[in-house]
């Protein structure tokens, strides 16, 4: 895992020694996703820089740092990522008679390998996690590529003069090379969801995220530059199924772990009472019996959230070791205070603060850690899929009865005996199935049916939304947007804050694939979901230990914001309002909202008021580098 960026302009000798010590300091940003060394490299016009900080993994000797050229001198690379599969990939090109050096080192590997076949055709057959910029010096042209889920992610701004990409977007904010002007529908985006769909549009103007599973070409070789080609890397086709076994399906799973184990560094599982994870350590203690797991849980106070009993107890049966990290008042507001510096962009899904604390911990025991992630979107493994399911075979039919549930008495005796989860998972039934007259993906996603708090121009109000026909669609616009853009966000920026590469085997695309020959009544029915998975699991856990309610990987966000949050809310509150940060927000609904929330402890609000916390942070801390309105 590393950290990247790279900047391509028009002007020769543009970087003079004061411009190469700009972008040095630019790239120290990124010196937590690759604390093990750092470089450079100024072509001969001194008209580009590439930089990269590496977080060494695969061959820890300096061989595979970066940036790296291809033997030849026609190509440059900056990668961040794993190529699992790199032994096929050298296979490949061993009649080249590349030193044995190459062999050991995956970036080396990748990168002769697109120096014989090119980019595209290598990364057709790729299977890992990647984000990349490639310079050819005889095209002229720059690359940059992304893998298939969006689990290595990749910031870029062009126009005709230049083009900056970074792994994160505070290089570019920093760099105050473009106008730091704020993207109003990303920022509403934001609000309805807690993240922001990074391809259509980042939190800056012009800045965007490269979509996963893509290649864009630019062309260098004329005056100006010229976005030449954007294209997908795999088409997504309908390919004729086969046959559906269920144990080709674990083999695939237990080869995906295996290939995932292989580091030269310590690994470690991050471990709940889930399937996924349950499953993960389950394959891995088969594979290797002196590996660590870790959980997370609360001291007393917030005992009901705990989980690490359950993974005690699993790791027990397994054999292997699980260490508890405990979180309590102190640890919730340190990582909360952190926030700001681990995700570069506003980003309200609260989990992120128990994610920061697992990683925090592994790292003091392991570089790379083994997570479930993944499970819950290619196995139908949320709950709304169920939701999906009662309403698609049989709710539909009674919406004139259900229609009672949305009325302000019945929601008030019900609100009142209830936590705020299940407020929210009430609201969003409501508003999904009864409420509205199609199903919208959009609807799914929302941390809340409240009014705009983004005062938007009035052509970009009206933007469209998924109309879902089945359970499928629901799906994959899960694994394309709150997927890529939530659940591996969250899990990149705070592993990576504290230098710790995360390796997800369930996002394997042979797992995927072979998926396709089942039935979606093969994975979830009215009662049960992660069918597949669950039977897979039976074969290593009793069942008391898989029927196990999941408690989520959360805190218990309410009772946080109304006691250690509260002074540091409002601090930041009135420090925006005071410095005329939020004129771009509907105020008076703040104000609204954060009176609900504070003074009357209206539930509902708390996922919008913690959108409301993080987005303060974040302008505070960017507060210089901004163009506000």
């Amino acid at each position: 895992m590393c950290g990247l960026i790279g900047y391509f302009q028009t002007d020769k000798e543009y970087f003079t020694t004061k411009n190469i010590s700009k972008f040095n300091n630019l790239l120290s940003k990124l010196d937590c996703r690759g604390p093990d060394n750092k470089e450079y490299f100024i072509d001969n016009e001194k008209k580009f820089y590439l930089g990269h900080t590496r977080l060494s993994i695969i061959d820890l000797s300096k061989y595979s740092n970066q940036p790296i050229s291809s033997i030849n001198k026609d190509l440059i690379m900056v990668f961040n990522g794993e190529i699992y599969n790199h032994g096929e990939l050298y296979d490949r090109i061993a009649n080249l008679n590349l030193s044995e050096d190459v062999r050991k080192s995956d970036t080396r590997t990748l990168l002769e390998h697109i120096s014989c076949f090119g980019l595209s055709e290598t990364l057709k057959i790729v299977n890992g996690m990647f984000a990349i910029g490639l310079y050819d010096f005889k095209k002229k042209k720059l690359y940059l590529a992304r893998d298939h889920w969006g689990k290595k992610p990749i910031y870029y701004f062009f126009n005709e003069e230049k083009i900056f990409f970074s792994s994160t977007i505070s290089p570019i904010i920093e760099s105050k090379i473009i106008s730091n002007t704020i993207n109003k529908f990303a920022l509403n985006e934001y609000f309805q969801q807690g993240f922001i769909v990074g391809h259509e549009g980042s939190i800056i103007n012009g800045v965007k995220q490269l979509k996963p599973n893509s290649i864009i070409e630019f062309d260098l070789s004329k005056k100006k530059m010229i976005k030449s080609n954007e294209k997908l890397i795999i088409e997504k086709t309908n390919s004729e199924k086969q046959f559906f076994n269920i144990n080709h399906l674990e083999n695939k799973i237990i080869k995906s772990v295996d290939l995932r184990l292989q580091s030269d560094v310590n690994t470690g599982l991050l471990l709940s009472s889930g399937i996924d994870s349950s499953l993960i350590a389950s394959i891995s203690s088969k594979i290797d019996k002196n590996i660590n797991s870790f959980s997370v849980g609360f001291d007393h106070i917030y005992k009901n959230d705990d989980e690490t009993e359950i993974a005690s107890d699993i790791s027990k049966k397994l054999g292997i070791k699980n260490h508890k990290l405990v979180l309590d008042k102190k640890d919730i507001l340190k990582f909360i205070n952190n926030i700001e510096y681990a995700f570069d962009e506003p980003f309200a899904d609260s989990s992120q603060i128990p994610s920061m604390m697992v990683f925090s911990k592994i790292s003091n025991f392991a570089k790379v850690a083994i997570t479930g992630d993944g499970g819950d979107e290619i196995f139908y493994g949320y709950n709304r899929y169920k939701y999906y399911n009662y309403w698609n075979k049989g709710f539909k039919f009674m919406k004139p009865i259900l229609k009672l549930l949305d009325n302000s008495t019945v929601k008030n005796i019900l609100y009142k005996k209830i936590n705020y989860k299940s407020i929210n998972q009430i609201e969003k039934f409501i508003n999904i199935f009864i409420t509205e007259s199609s199903v919208k993906y959009s609807d799914f996603t929302r941390l809340s049916f409240n009014n705009s708090i983004v005062d938007l121009p009035n052509e970009i109000k009206n933007n469209t939304t998924q109309i879902l026909e089945n359970l499928e669609d629901l799906r994959n616009c899960d694994i394309e947007n709150y997927m890529a853009y939530d659940i591996l966000t969250k899990v990149d920026r705070s592993s990576m804050y504290y230098s710790v590469e995360a390796r997800s085997p369930l996002l394997d695309i042979n797992i995927f694939n072979y998926l396709k020959n089942s039935s979606i009544d093969q994975n979830i029915n009215l009662f049960n979901n992660k069918i597949l998975l669950k039977k897979i699991l039976k074969k290593y856990l009793p069942n008391n230990l898989i029927n196990k309610t999941k408690k989520g990987f959360s805190i218990p966000l309410d009772k946080i914001l109304l006691n250690e949050v509260k002074k540091n809310y409002f601090d930041c509150y009135f420090y925006v309002k005071k410095n005329k940060l939020i004129n771009n927000l509907n105020r008076a609904n703040v104000e609204k909202y954060t009176n609900l929330f504070f003074i009357k402890q209206d539930y509902r609000y708390t996922s919008i008021v913690w959108a409301f916390f993080v987005y303060f942070k974040w302008l505070i801390k960017y507060e210089k580098f901004l163009d506000i309105d």
